[in-house]
C-alpha cells in the first residue's frame, strides 16, 4: 500500500495496488485513481509445473547493487526425464555447498522484505503533496519524450550501420522501451566495431529511473553496518529490525517501535533500541557527519490508526485538522500519543464512539498515557477541533480528564 491523493475523498489517502488488474484503488473510498498500469520490473508470475518444481518461475531474481555479482545466479535445475537426474542433482547439490560470499547478506535481505510485506510498506517513495506529484509528472513526460528522440536517433543510425534495415529496429524499438533499446544499440556497436568503451559507461549515459524505498533504504543500511564487520556476537533479528526502522524514518515512513517489534522474531523493544543507536553511531563515524533521522510527527502516523478503527472521512479530515493545530500548541508529548489523543477526542465527539481500549489497541499506546494526553489537550479542545465537525456545546460536553 501506498498514499496518493484520492480526488473522492479530498486529501491524501492509503491506496492498494491490484497486480492482476493494474489498478490502483483509495482503501478508504474505493475509487480506482490508476487504471491498467505497465509494471516495467521483472517477470515473476509463476506457471502450472508438471513435474511439481517448488519454484516454477521463468526468469532469475533481480539485479541488486548491494551484492558482489549484483544479484546475478545460477540454478542447476533437475531435468524432466530420468537420464541425468544423479548427476544434475549432484551438481546443484556441489553447487550450493559452494562458497558464497553473499549469503549472509541476502539472507539478510530477506528477513528484510519479510518484516517489510508484514508491515505493509510501500514500494515508492511518498511525494510530499499533490503539487509536487503533479510538476514531478510533468517533468517525467517530458523527460521521457527525449529520452525516446535518443534512442530513435540510436535506433536508426545502428540499423543502417548493421545492414539490417530500419523496420526490424523500429519494431524492436516500439516494443521495449527507449532506454533498453538505445543501451542494446550501443551495445551492438561495440561488437561490431570493438570500441575501447564498456556497455556500463555507456549505460550510465542513458536515461534511467530507479524509485527508492524503505526496504532498499535498510538494505543499504545493512550492508554498510555489514562491511564494518562489528556485528559478531550481536542479536541479528534486532539489527534488521533496527535497520528498517532507521530507513522508515529516512524515508519518511515512520513505523513506531512496537509496530517494528511485532515483525522482528523475538527482538525486544529494549534490543531494538540499542541496535539503532549502535547502527548509528557505526554510520556517523563511517560518514564523519551527524546522521539525518526525520522529525517524526503526529500525522505521519495518523492515518494509518484511524485505518485500522474503521473512522469515517470526516472523522479522519478532522484529526487531521486537530494534529497539525496541535504543532502549535506547546505539548509535551510524543507524536504517537498525540495522534492516540485526538483520536480518542474526535470519535467521541462522533456518533461511532471509540473505546478507550480500542484505541489502545490501534495505536500500541497505553491507556493511561492516552489519558495523560487527553488531559494535555483538552484545555485547548475548541481551538483544535474543526467548527464544521463539532458545534461549541458538543466540544464543551466532552468528559472533563
Amino acid at each position: 500500500m501506498g498514499d496518493l491523493y484520492c480526488p473522492e475523498c479530498k486529501r491524501g489517502t492509503e491506496v492498494v495496488f491490484d497486480h492482476s488488474a493494474g489498478d490502483t484503488v483509495c482503501s478508504e473510498c474505493g475509487l480506482v485513481l490508476e487504471s491498467h498500469s505497465i509494471d516495467e520490473t521483472s517477470e515473476w508470475r509463476t506457471f502450472a509445473n508438471e513435474s511439481g518444481d517448488n519454484d516454477p518461475v521463468r526468469v532469475g531474481g533481480p539485479t541488486n547493487p548491494l551484492l558482489a555479482d549484483g544479484g546475478l545466479s545460477t540454478v542447476i535445475s533437475k531435468p524432466n526425464g530420468s537420464t541425468g537426474d544423479f548427476l544434475s542433482s549432484s551438481l546443484g547439490r556441489w553447487q550450493n555447498r559452494g562458497s558464497n560470499p553473499d549469503r549472509s547478506l541476502i539472507q539478510a535481505f530477506k528477513a528484510i522484505a519479510t518484516m517489510s510485506d508484514r508491515l505493509g510498506l510501500v514500494a515508492t517513495i511518498k511525494a510530499a503533496g499533490i503539487e509536487e506529484r503533479k510538476k514531478e509528472k510533468e517533468k517525467k513526460k517530458i523527460e521521457r519524450k527525449e529520452e525516446k528522440k535518443i534512442g530513435l536517433r540510436i535506433t536508426l543510425r545502428f540499423a543502417s550501420a548493421s545492414h539490417l534495415g530500419p523496420i526490424l529496429y523500429l519494431r524492436l524499438f516500439w516494443l521495449l522501451t527507449s532506454t533498453s533499446i538505445s543501451t542494446g544499440s550501443v551495445h551492438h556497436m561495440i561488437m561490431i566495431y570493438q570500441a575501447p568503451h564498456s556497455i556500463n559507461n555507456h549505460a550510465k549515459e542513458t536515461v534511467c529511473y530507479q524509485t527508492f524505498n524503505a526496504v532498499d533504504r535498510a538494505n543499504e543500511i545493512y550492508k554498510k553496518v555489514e562491511d564494518q564487520k562489528p556485528l559478531r556476537g550481536r542479536n541479528q533479528d534486532a539489527i534488521l529490525a533496527a535497520c528498517l526502522y532507521i530507513a522508515c524514518r529516512q524515508e519518511d515512513k515512520p513505523r513506531t517501535v512496537k509496530e517494528i517489534c511485532s515483525v522482528a522474531n523475538g527482538a525486544t523493544k529494549k534490543e531494538i533500541g540499542r541496535a539503532k543507536e549502535f547502527i548509528v553511531k557505526q554510520l556517523e563515524v563511517e560518514m564523519g557527519q551527524s546522521m539525518e533521522m526525520g522529525t517524526i510527527h503526529a500525522g505521519d502516523f495518523l492515518r494509518r490508526f484511524c485505518s485500522h478503527l474503521g473512522m469515517t472521512n470526516q472523522a479522519v479530515k478532522a484529526a487531521q485538522e486537530a494534529v497539525q493545530k496541535s504543532e502549535e500548541l506547546d505539548i509535551r508529548r510524543s507524536p504517537i500519543s498525540i495522534a492516540a489523543a485526538v483520536i480518542y477526542i474526535i470519535t467521541q465527539l462522533s456518533d461511532d464512539k471509540k473505546l478507550l481500549k480500542d484505541i489502545s489497541l490501534a495505536t500500541g499506546v497505553a491507556e493511561g498515557t492516552i489519558r495523560n494526553s487527553y488531559k494535555d489537550l483538552y484545555p485547548y479542545a475548541s481551538r483544535l477541533i474543526p467548527s464544521w465537525y463539532a458545534k461549541e456545546e458538543d466540544i464543551g460536553n466532552l468528559c472533563s480528564p
